[in-house]
């Protein structure tokens, strides 16, 4: 969960734009100028507008490229590229304007154009540290260095020393960070640059701040403040402003904070600053959260989220979301916590901002866990691990591993605790985090010590303490675990002295909060005592003013009253008769006006009377029909119903297919509410016939065709008492062309796919007969793991064709314990939601591994490595899976 405090660091050389500068750009472009300088003024507006205005930069850099491309004028073309680069990164598209800076670099390269590619390399630079991809982005400040100097161009050098220690700062790296703030200072001075001055001033400031060092930073933030205000460089002054309240902020004066918070942002109110302007709310957002005031802070964090998709800054929108699901789940309403941080995941996710995304599945998976909602809680734990692991962003993995452990410690999954805490461990180690490391030491102790492993507990939790002491990182809960270790180990004296460090620790913990927390109270009253009596003081001011001008009128009144009197009375009189002239016209044209309204407001009446009775019409119109539908539906699915009733009672039943065979199983899947697979036993005198079929489609028609084959094999077989395979293919061969040619419909595609077996029980084996149209036998052997395939024909009962193949048994012998199956092809051919199949493969390879099973075991397996396949994906087809053990 992850708050952030807004400061501004490097600001971008342009300043918000001057009316009096735009107005004479504007004038230049009606002038009889060349390609180039038209293309050079269209930029120029664009550096007028890049933080403020992204639509018109995007048009006044299209209309530079469109000029410069005209004479191929390389700096105006690469000039154009910067400014529309750093209008997607402003607005969070980060790959077109990557895409756009990397069309700038071969551009300048084969025009030796180091101006140009000092832009480019800080575009890219820029649009990296915009998604805190810091070390990169201080390679591209390097080359941007590079250019800059064999460009000779001094500003371009100190621009770029400047970038690289934003950058150094990002990455802890204090002293790179101040050599290159001082080297970019020592040029802008000696070039009495003042506006990069003050920005130098302003970063030094930023520095100091971080190193604790508030009364240095404040001097350096007055010096920025100074120097933009000389220049009237209005939204630089803001932003100096903005970070002067986040000092105070830290110091817990808020009263100084709320006031530099407002003046910032009033400045980037007038300049009309969006982005800036969202920035202010989220500050204010923070302050009214430190003040416990929930309701405040959330108000201003959707002004923040208004301003972001005004500018339609995903990113930042992002961040919006999740502030204010922060403050939710601080105040434990851990549903609409989640809201939010999902909107945050759903836009981290589209702008592929990966370590964003690992704070967010880990912030969702919080409040699951808060909840014990253990499963949900899971789940984005290792989707926040799978993207950490995905980026390699180690410090990432390490606050993932260590969720998960103390996650699995919680479900008392000893083993699996341990290893994320150990990777943990080793990733902090690595890092040099010895904060993390202290904590994930600790947290590994607790575990050892749940898990009964009591000397490994005292090992991990003695080490994990001394480091949070030598780092002055209080960590009460592990000095009383360790204090339960001991104990347990039977060393009393020892569990007694940590027992009575615990104590000491946890009262300094509470102390400290509640001196944080009266201090806190008397700031909130302190700001509201000082709010109210400047408001006093304001009326005060207000009234004694209007007492002066009041004076002030009387006083001026009296010396001109004799004047005024005679040339009141002379106006008094002339303007009595204008008045009484004008009102009787204006009483003649206000009455025509009001007859005229008058009328136009009984045809709108009239049109509004009659559009409300045909909406009203259309209204009852779709009523009807809707319940005209609903109780079509109704019947079509009670007709469904009935239908699947009929179609399951015309299947052989269970205590009919125990008599017929020993021990068998049937997956049975129709895709929809009746089947076109089915299957059909008999049992003629010792013999025993079982037929799987798969018929045209599936759904109704598949259903109609199966009651066909139910009909055509009680002829054959219990009327006809045909037991031989081949002869019954064929036989239903022949009864499927009679169907059709006698049918309506006779150039309907009806067929069906089959195998037929023969089972005949001998002393030591069974004879088995088998025959199939398109639908082959698998069996294995006891004691073999190896399963063997029996081909069928490869021809469908039914169909076109003209050519037919004749159908021809297979016998085999086959020892007890031998297992036949058979099935449709709907099992190997359904997918995962991709183009990936269950496929035959997969199939053999499962009975090749379970044919050791109970059959009924092996359905079950075989049902659940079904459904682990599909992932929830759609069933493509019917499904049905026999298998039969001799």
């Amino acid at each position: 969960m992850l708050t952030k405090l807004l400061y501004y660091g490097a600001f971008s050389q342009a300043q918000a734009q001057t009316p009096a500068i735009v107005d004479s750009l504007q004038k230049m472009l009606t002038t009889s100028i060349n390609h180039q300088q038209r293309a050079d003024t269209y930029n120029l507006l664009a550096a007028q507008y890049h933080r403020t205005d992204s639509l018109k930069v995007a048009s006044f850099t299209a209309e530079a490229l469109r000029w410069a491309k005209r004479d191929n004028y390389v700096r105006g073309i690469c000039q154009a590229y910067y400014y529309q680069g750093y209008n997607y990164t402003r607005l969070g598209h980060f790959l077109q304007a990557e895409q756009v800076y990397n069309k700038m670099i071969p551009l300048a390269q084969a025009a030796k154009d180091y101006h140009s590619l000092h832009l480019a390399w800080k575009g890219l630079g820029i649009n990296l540290a915009y998604q805190r991809k810091s070390r990169k982005s201080l390679e591209c400040f390097k080359k941007s260095l590079s250019f800059a100097k064999q460009s000779d161009d001094k500003t371009l050098v100190a621009n770029a020393y400047n970038n690289m220690g934003n950058n150094y700062k990002n990455l802890g790296n204090i002293k790179q960070a101040l050599h290159c703030y001082q080297q970019s200072l020592d040029i802008n001075k000696a070039l009495d640059n003042m506006n990069e001055v003050g920005i130098n001033y302003n970063n030094l400031a930023l520095i100091y701040s971080r190193k604790g060092a508030y009364k240095k930073a404040l001097a350096h933030y007055q010096s920025a403040l100074r120097t933009f205000r000389q220049s009237d460089q209005l939204l630089r002054a803001s932003h100096v402003l903005n970070n002067m309240g986040l000092i105070y902020l830290n110091q817990s004066n808020y009263l100084q904070a709320a006031y530099y918070f407002n003046e910032s942002l009033q400045i980037r109110k007038s300049l009309d600053d969006a982005f800036s302007i969202a920035v202010s709310y989220t500050n204010l957002g923070l302050l009214e959260t430190r003040l416990g005031r929930y309701p405040e802070a959330i108000g201003y964090h959707l002004k923040a989220l208004k301003h972001s998709k005004k500018l339609n800054n995903q990113y930042r929108a992002a961040s919006s979301y999740n502030n204010i699901g922060v403050i939710y789940q601080e105040q434990n309403n851990f549903g609409l916590a989640r809201q939010y941080y999902f909107k945050a995941l759903r836009i981290f996710t589209q702008l592929e901002q990966k370590l964003e995304l690992v704070e967010a599945y880990r912030d969702i998976a919080a409040t699951y866990d808060l909840e014990s909602k253990s499963d949900s809680a899971q789940q984005y734990f290792k989707q926040a691990f799978e993207v950490a692991q995905q980026i390699g962003d180690q410090k990432s993995l390490g606050l993932v591993y260590k969720d998960l452990g103390i996650f699995y410690r919680k479900k008392k999954q000893c083993n699996q605790s341990q290893e994320y805490l150990h990777q943990a461990k080793a990733i902090f180690t690595s890092l040099k985090n010895y904060r993390h490391l202290s904590s994930s030491q600790i947290a590994l102790g607790q575990t050892y010590y749940d898990c009964g492993e009591y000397q490994k507990a005292q090992h991990v939790l003695e080490k994990g303490l001394e480091l949070a002491k030598k780092k002055g990182d209080i960590k009460a809960n592990g000095y009383s675990i360790l204090s339960a270790t001991y104990a347990k180990l039977g060393d009393y004296q020892k569990a007694y002295e940590n027992h009575l460090l615990f104590k000491a620790t946890t009262d300094s913990l509470f102390n400290r909060k509640n001196t944080r927390k009266i201090a806190q109270l008397e700031e909130r009253f302190k700001y509201k005592q000082q709010k109210d009596s400047l408001r006093q003081i304001q009326v005060q001011e207000k009234k004694q003013l209007q007492t002066q001008i009041i004076q002030q009128t009387l006083q001026n009144r009296l010396q001109q009253r004799t004047l005024w009197l005679v040339l009141g009375i002379a106006l008094v009189l002339l303007g009595f008769t204008i008045y009484v002239y004008r009102s009787r016209q204006l009483k003649q044209k206000l009455n025509e006006q009001l007859q005229i309204k008058k009328a136009e407001l009984e045809v709108k009446n009239e049109t509004l009377e009659a559009s409300k009775e045909e909406i009203s019409v259309q209204r009852d119109m779709l009523e009807e029909k809707n319940n005209t539908l609903a109780l079509h539906k109704e019947r079509i699915e009670q007709s469904f119903r009935a239908a699947r009733r009929i179609q399951k009672a015309f299947l052989p039943s269970k205590e009919y297919l125990q008599q017929c065979f020993n021990d068998c199983f049937i997956l049975y899947l129709p895709k929809d509410v009746v089947s076109g697979d089915f299957y059909w036993a008999s049992k003629i005198s010792n013999i025993q016939i079982l037929v799987v079929g798969d018929c045209t489609g599936h759904g109704v028609p598949g259903a109609f065709t199966t009651m066909i084959c139910h009909k055509v094999l009680d002829q054959i077989v219990k009327v006809e008492k045909i037991i031989d395979p081949a002869v019954i293919l064929s036989k239903m061969q022949v009864a499927f062309l009679q169907e059709r040619t006698e049918g309506e419909s006779s150039r309907i595609d009806t067929g069906l796919d089959v195998a037929i077996l023969a089972i005949e029980h001998q002393q030591a084996c069974s004879k088995v007969t088998f025959a199939g149209a398109r639908h082959d036998l698998l069996y294995t052997l006891p004691k073999n793991e190896d399963v063997i395939r029996v081909p069928s024909v490869r021809q469908s009962i039914g169909g076109f064709r003209k050519q037919k193949k004749t159908f021809n048994n297979h016998t085999l012998s086959l020892p007890t314990g031998s297992t036949l199956y058979m099935g449709s092809d709907g099992l190997v051919d359904q997918n995962d939601g991709t183009p990936n199949k269950f496929g035959t493969s997969r199939l053999l390879d499962f009975l090749k591994h379970n044919q050791s099973f109970s059959l009924n075991r092996q359905k079950n397996k075989l049902t659940n490595a079904l459904y682990d396949f599909m992932n929830q994906a759609e069933q493509r087809d019917d499904i049905l899976w026999v298998g039969v053990k001799l």
